[in-house]
């Protein structure tokens, strides 16, 4: 069970989470954030910023899944900020292995949207559902 969550915003930005994972279609998810909205994740190096690229990084998220659905575990939220803890379960497109991983998105949101999106996640399922290894491992098995 999902805890519950008092602010709109939030409400509203799980509900196009969960619409995207299901559909594939990124317009609601966009329609969460400003026009001078941002996201970053592990991933990227520099936040993306903009309609444009908010778009892109999400379809970009969606297209790395065959199925995905994400489930929250703890929100801790105020009127302009969010802490979401989850925990994601799917299929990967690549390969089509299975991969559950978890992970923390911070929010900012302000008077016309989300400005800042940026989540924190362990990579470790995907590289391991990929055949891959994290260098660490590797490091730490040549020393022994």
């Amino acid at each position: 069970m999902e805890p519950s969550i008092s602010t709109e915003w939030v409400r509203e930005f799980v509900a196009a989470l969960h619409a995207l994972e299901g559909t594939g279609d990124a317009t609601g998810m966009v329609r969460q954030f400003s026009p001078e909205g941002s996201v970053w994740n592990l991933i990227r190096v520099e936040p993306k910023q903009g309609w444009e690229e908010i778009a892109a990084f999400w379809e970009r998220y969606r297209s790395e899944f065959q199925t995905i659905h994400s489930t929250f575990e703890r929100i801790i939220e105020t009127e302009s900020q969010a802490a979401l803890e989850w925990h994601a379960e799917g299929t990967l497109a690549q390969g089509g292995k299975e991969v559950a991983y978890r992970g923390v998105t911070l929010l900012k949101h302000g008077s016309r949207g989300i400005t800042e999106f940026a989540s924190y996640y362990d990579p470790r399922p995907f590289l391991h559902a990929l055949g891959a290894e994290p260098l660490v491992g590797r490091q730490e098995r040549l020393a022994a």
